[in-house]
């Protein structure tokens, strides 16, 4: 006796049994007609998280600060048109940051492309310039043909995602119609869906080689430097990343410096870890004299513009490391970039690299680093709470250790790599600075923040507004996040931008003040709410058990903000240059 099927769903629970085989769980889901068979398999398998949203781009986002958290790929599941084209800033996140996300669209079939279809675009390679795989998968056929070379692209792409690089990938799978469950397009034996499924559920490897070498005049500029500087960039969360990195120093005795966008920076051992090398290079005096014989960038570009900008006049040796798809030389002057995994580089160059005596200008950079840090002190005493970073140096003292810590784009992340000194304090840190957008910034955290406890968001205003509807999300699947939330009115950050001496349009082209009460905002969504006036507010509600959505809301002024970090800079460039003369 033959069974009836709707081929659409069989082609889905296809795809996900091989999902399931590979370990994935979580996945998000957008409504939509043309995926109707998408979603109804993935609503019927208990196995899999589900997380729905009403808006595609948060989808995206969300499905992102999931796999940031985990390490594990994320689904993300759309109808076709413009929906598929709303996760494209996700997308483009993912891979500048090397996040694996598994984006999955349904199309029309072939034969209704380019004539006119409504809710039909070119997306079989909408995401060309930034996936590190895609297939378009024609309509299912009931061959075993079909059913293998269906199974080998899923198969394909998940290594490519995720076991040989890490990044998006793109399924976009042809439907035609029927979709629902109760419609039937065809009947089969038992024995044919047997065989199907078992070759959705056979075995594969997932083994990877990890012979690395190194060559060998990388090792002879290491070795001979006797000066020389470390840079780490992005998100480091990894403890043998941590480990390796410390080893490795331990026996180079540079100065490390670690970028405001990785953890590390206010959760490190090393002795030989700076706290202030973002004020150092604002020195002319300091960029002309001390410039080391080797730099080494581990990761990606670093986030202050000064910092870039000593790279760039730098005449020491430049060495990238950097697992990403792309070449990473954000200055275009580097003499070696190394695409691999930067934990790999530090294991397999630890054994052959000589132990080195702290070199004198390693213990000069050293100094000059606490001389900044005891002025840095005693500066913040005298500061307000209103002052931007004041705001986010009483938050990173203020939260729960082990928590996890979202970082905004725009100002916040420039104001904790300023400011920020090694606390020794276990947060982990995360930030989109892929593409350094600020749009999908509530939803990452909610989807770092479904996965765990303790979760914080450091954001803007405008980032805030952007994102602002993923507070619904928050709310329907209880997921706990409180946001600090610095409300300067506008887009602060163009006032540390040239074009704030032009004031005449400054305001409405730049600032854009919105005047928006966003409590209320935050409270129709059903979340909660708290105006914060003072340090001692802020570490009291900080203090507090997390209990759902809850936004904290610190008004300041973006220039006056401004005003004192053009003291502040004032003041390290003023004890930088004195070191250099006395020393």
């Amino acid at each position: 006796m033959k069974i009836a099927i709707n081929r659409n769903i069989f082609w889905s629970d296809l795809l996900l049994i091989r999902l399931q085989k590979f370990g994935i769980r979580n996945v998000t889901i957008s409504p939509g007609s043309r995926s109707t068979s998408l979603t109804y398999s993935f609503a019927a398998q208990e196995y899999f998280k589900k997380y729905v949203f009403i808006d595609e781009r948060s989808s995206g986002f969300f499905a992102l600060g999931i796999a940031k958290k985990t390490g594990i790929p994320t689904i993300i599941v759309t109808t076709s048109g413009s929906a598929a084209a709303e996760l494209y800033p996700a997308v483009v996140e993912a891979y500048y940051q090397q996040t694996p996300l598994i984006i999955i669209t349904a199309d029309r079939p072939q034969s209704l492309r380019n004539r006119g279809i409504n809710q039909t675009i070119n997306q079989a390679s909408l995401f060309n310039n930034h996936i590190l795989a895609q297939y378009d998968i024609p309509t299912p056929e009931l061959n075993f043909n079909s059913i293998g070379e269906f199974i080998g692209a899923i198969d394909d792409i998940l290594m490519k995602g995720f076991i040989y690089a890490k990044g998006p990938v793109h399924l976009n799978l042809q439907y035609d119609k029927p979709f629902e469950p109760d419609s039937t397009t065809d009947r089969i034996a038992p024995e044919f869906l047997d065989k199907a499924f078992g070759i959705a559920l056979k075995d594969f490897s997932t083994s990877e080689s990890k012979k690395i070498i190194i060559d060998s005049e990388i090792l002879k500029k290491i070795n001979g430097s006797s000066s020389g500087l470390i840079i780490v960039s992005g998100e480091k969360n990894q403890k043998e990343f941590s480990s390796s990195i410390k080893k490795l120093n331990s026996k180079l005795k540079f100065p490390i410096y670690f970028d405001g966008s990785s953890s590390s920076r206010i959760n490190n051992n090393d002795p030989y870890a700076l706290n202030n090398f973002t004020g150092f290079v604002k020195s002319n005096q300091f960029v002309l004299q001390n410039d080391p014989e080797i730099i080494i960038l581990v990761g990606k570009s670093p986030t202050s513009a000064s910092v870039l900008d000593f790279l760039n006049h730098s005449k020491a040796y430049k060495l990238s490391v950097s697992n990403h798809i792309d070449k990473v030389d954000p200055t275009g002057n580097f003499d070696t970039t190394l695409s691999i995994n930067e934990t790999d580089f530090c294991i397999s160059v630890l054994p052959k690299i000589k132990i080195k005596k702290s070199s004198l200008y390693t213990k000069n950079l050293l100094k000059l680093d606490s001389t900044i840090d005891t002025a840095k002190k005693e500066f913040f005493k005298n500061v307000n709470f209103g002052f931007e970073a004041k705001v986010i140096l009483d938050a990173l003292n203020f939260i729960p250790v082990k928590s996890n810590l979202f970082i905004s784009s725009s100002m916040p992340i420039r104001d904790l790599d300023f400011f920020a000194s090694n606390m020794e304090k276990q947060i982990n840190l995360y930030c989109n600075r892929g593409a350094s957008g600020i749009d999908g910034i509530i939803s990452t955290a909610l989807g770092i923040a479904s996965q765990s406890t303790n979760n914080f968001l450091i954001t803007g205003d405008l980032g805030y507004f952007y994102d602002v509807s993923s507070i619904q999300s928050a709310v329907k699947y209880n997921i706990p996040l409180t946001v600090i939330l610095i409300n300067n009115n506008g887009g602060g950050i163009f006032e540390s931008l040239p074009i704030s001496k032009y004031r005449k349009f400054f305001d409405d082209f730049f600032i854009t003040p919105h005047n928006l009460n966003l409590g209320k905002i935050t409270k129709s969504f059903g979340g909660n709410y708290f105006r914060i006036n003072s340090s001692r507010e802020l570490k009291r509600r900080l203090s507090l058990k997390q209990a759902g959505f809850t936004l904290l809301e610190i008004k300041t002024n973006s220039f006056e903000s401004k005003q004192i970090r053009d003291e502040y800079w004032k003041n390290v460039i003023l004890l930088t240059d004195k070191f250099i003369n006395e020393n």
